[in-house]
């Protein structure tokens, strides 16, 4: 997987903007995936109404299922997916995933995108998101409810450790997921296959 940071440059960028001239406005944990992984939120709902009753959050979903999605106690706004900038929105990314050999294996792909955005991530501690997520270094890691509870509040309640987490995800995605670094290796792979 492979990010251009050049196309994630300019909705960073806007969003910093919106972040330091809106600083009083309520903070969105954003969700951003296909229909079909709306269970993962939906399952993640007992928490989220925990942290909504302690904190002026809303949840933004973006996905092509968009129409379901109702956290019971939570505000929820939902939209269909248009396009990168609606994910600049967000202030802080979910990754809820089952703990499943399918999502043992998968490599999610928001995770880059978030973190191509400057974007502090929580999530499961599940996969491959477990092994590239160093838990309280480029983002935070949860297996439980009460780990999901806690890492949310901890970022809701620190401006400094978004900042820092959202600095250290883009850096883990410079160092080691963009086109041109990924690149290469896919062209010698497909070179050594082909021998």
């Amino acid at each position: 997987m492979a990010i251009d940071p050049q196309i994630y440059d300019v909705v960073r960028q806007a969003r910093a903007k919106t972040s330091t001239a809106n600083s009083g406005r309520r903070l969105v944990l954003g969700w951003a995936g296909t229909a079909g992984g709306l269970r993962y939120l939906h399952a993640l709902s007992p928490v989220l109404r925990k942290v909504a009753e302690k904190h002026d959050v809303e949840v933004r979903v973006v996905s092509g299922g968009f129409r379901g999605v109702q956290l019971p106690g939570v505000p929820v706004e939902a939209q269909s997916w248009r396009g990168i900038d609606q994910l600049g929105g967000f202030d802080i990314g979910l990754l809820p995933l089952d703990d499943s050999p399918f999502e043992r294996a998968k490599f999610p792909f928001k995770l880059l995108q978030y973190w191509a955005l400057g974007m502090p991530v929580v999530s499961a501690r599940v996969g491959i998101a477990s092994k590239v997520i160093e838990h309280g270094v480029n983002g935070l890691l949860a297996s439980s409810a009460e780990e999901w509870l806690a890492a949310v509040d901890r970022l809701l309640a620190d401006s400094a450790l978004r900042a820092r987490l959202g600095d250290a995800g883009r850096e883990t995605v410079a160092d080691g997921y963009t086109i041109e670094r990924i690149g290469p290796l896919l062209v010698d792979g497909l070179i050594a296959a082909a021998r």
